[in-house]
Order: C-alpha cells, then structure tokens, then sequence
C-alpha cells in the first residue's frame, strides 16, 4: 500500500496529468497507438524472415518510451466505472495490451524467454495503477473477463470478497464473453495480434480479431475415403473448456461462426458425423509480432496534426485567442537581477540590509 501511494504521488507531480484528466478511452487508444508503433519499430527479422527479435531493453530506455509512461500516469485518475459495458471491455482490452508491453520492456525480455516460474509471476505481478486500483495482467483476464472464475489450474479465486470489493465492483456491468479471452494477445505465434480497440466498434474488432486468430490456428482433416476427421483447435480453447461449451463437440460447435465458409463445412461435417478426433495445440510461447493495419493510419493522422502551415496556424489562434503564446521579451529589455554586496544576506535582520 505504500508503495502504490508513492507511485501515486510521484506521478501526480508531472506536469502531464495536471488538472482535469482526459477521457480514459482517448488516453488508452492513443498510448497503446503510439506503444505499438514504437515497438514496430524495435522489431527486427532475421533468418530469412522467420525469427522475429525486439532490444526489450533498448525499448526500456529510449526516451520515447519513458516519456510515453509518464504520460501513462494520467489514468491512475481515471473512473472506469463510468464507462458503459463496450467502453469498459475496449478500455480494459487496450489496458491489458499496455501494461503487457510494459512489463517486456521492464523485464528486458519477452515471455519466451522466461521459465515457467518467470511467466507465472510475470502474469501475476505486473501490474499498473488504473482508476486508482492496482490493476495485474491476472486481475483483468481472470479476475474481470472471466467474472472471477477459478482458473482450471488453480482452486483459489482471482479475488477475494473481503478484500477486493472495489475491484469486483468493476465486472458487474458485462458478463463473460470467450470472445475477449482470445483478443488478449501475448504476443507470440498462439495468441491473436494485439488490436486497438474502441466501445463504438468493440463487437466487430472483436469478430474480426477473432476470426483472423482460428482461421489461422484451427486445423481441420477431413478422413480421406470415409466419414469423420482430426479437428486441432488453439490451446486456450482446450484449457479453458467451460468457457467454450465444455465437451468436445460443444468446443468445436462454437468456432464454427467465426471460420471462412469452406473450412466451416469441413468442421460442420465432421461434427456431424460423430467421429471426430479432437486434438489441442500445445501451448507455444515463441515470439511473434503482426502489425495492426490501425497504426499506418493512425500515424498519418498523426503526423498530419503536426504539420499544419502558417496559414492553418494564423487560422487556430484566431479561433483560440486566449491560447496565443505570449510576445517574447528581448534579451536587452529584460530587467536585471539586482545583485546584493558580499556579506549581506536577503532577508536578513539588523542594520545590514535595512540600513540600505
């Protein structure tokens, strides 16, 4: 608790988060836009494009990246609990991506480069200060988009009744959707690639994140000369089965809306036919980064709010005149500091400076 309240204030003391905050939803779109583009740029290709590597820690201390935290501190002000359901999932999606990013950076390295007990405490600890609350990688997939369900490796709940109430509070207003497990990314070649959500389109980024993550990790064989198939579905389907219709046939039932038509057929066929070898791929943690399509466009608009010409910048401050920066003062106008003799103290007492 201490150490969150001097985090708090240390980073209310920057000059970025003075005042009113911003919208949380406009905080969250632009800094995960400016992270990934950021990070873009750190990812190098090598072995004729099949390895994929980023200098985690040059990321760490490039003056970007640490100026893009401070800005980040804005939103330990923040009120989720006045976003509607979509504006809550979207802002908690975007937050999920940011704090990942974060904690590579912070770390040095990717999850594939840590071990079991690493990633583990990586996904438990990791954390940022959202609205006030102490917000883990853990607490938001576990704790907020599955409703506080007990993970199928683990008894004990994400948190506790007693002690988490102002969290808890913060899952009331959706209920779990599978569709939001599989757009957090972890940014290797299992998960989906991070995207740039906002409320007003959440259900179709979602569909479109989605749809682009199974038809690329769904495998469907159909059994040559007979009926039935080998069906190989991602590894977060299989080991969170209730969440996906928990039997096999059920798991399988629910990607069949989100699979392009010919392979849908296959699958629908398979099931169908009641002989179907269901198969899970293991879980992979190599790196792997897919730009979102968002980012080009997001830094042409970008750049193009910065390049505005004398004639649009005459224009603004016309309509802005209380905004006008004020008329500089020339050096040779500028009042000279009156200096003090030696020996004699401003503020002093006696007939040193009262005497003059």
């Amino acid at each position: 608790r201490v150490l969150i309240m001097v985090k708090v204030t240390t980073a209310l003391g920057n000059a970025s988060i003075k005042g009113a905050p911003r919208d949380v939803r406009d905080v969250t779109y632009d800094r995960l836009m400016f992270a990934l583009d950021l990070l873009n740029s750190c990812v190098k290709t090598t072995n004729g494009g099949k390895t994929q590597t980023v200098d985690w820690a040059g990321l760490r201390d490039c003056p970007q990246f640490v100026k893009h935290l401070r800005l980040l501190s804005e939103v330990q002000r923040c009120d989720l609990m006045a976003l509607n359901a979509n504006d809550r999932i979207a802002v908690l999606l975007n937050f999920y991506h940011l704090i990942l990013i974060h904690g590579c950076a912070a770390h040095g390295k990717h999850i594939s480069e840590m071990k079991d007990k690493e990633k583990t405490a990586f996904f438990k600890t990791t954390s940022l200060i959202i609205g006030y609350l102490n917000l883990s990688l853990d607490d938001i997939l576990h704790g907020l988009f599955r409703s506080n369900k007990a993970r199928p490796w683990k008894f004990s709940l994400q948190f506790d009744k007693r002690y988490d109430v102002e969290k808890m509070a913060l899952m009331q207003l959706h209920d779990p959707d599978p569709m939001v497990m599989l757009c957090c990314s972890a940014m290797t070649t299992t998960s989906c690639r991070i995207a740039v959500y906002r409320g007003e389109t959440l259900e179709a980024q979602m569909r479109t994140t989605v749809e682009d993550f199974l038809d690329h990790n769904i495998l469907v064989q159909p059994r040559q000369g007979g009926v039935g198939g080998t069906v190989t579905l991602p590894y977060m389907i299989g080991r969170h089965a209730k969440e996906f219709g928990g039997d096999a046939n059920a798991r399988a039932q629910w990607t069949l809306q989100y699979l392009v038509p010919r392979k849908a057929r296959d699958l629908e066929a398979i099931i169908a036919s009641k002989k179907m070898n269901l198969k899970f791929d293991k879980r992979e943690s190599a790196f792997e980064w897919v730009l979102d399509p968002q980012i080009e466009l997001w830094r042409q608009k970008n750049e193009e709010r910065f390049a505005w010409t004398k004639e649009q910048q005459q224009e603004w401050l016309h309509r802005n005149p209380h905004l006008a920066p004020p008329s500089s003062v020339a050096a040779k106008d500028k009042p000279k500091r009156q200096g003090l003799p030696m020996g004699i103290k401003r503020g002093g007492s006696g007939g040193s400076l009262g005497a003059q």
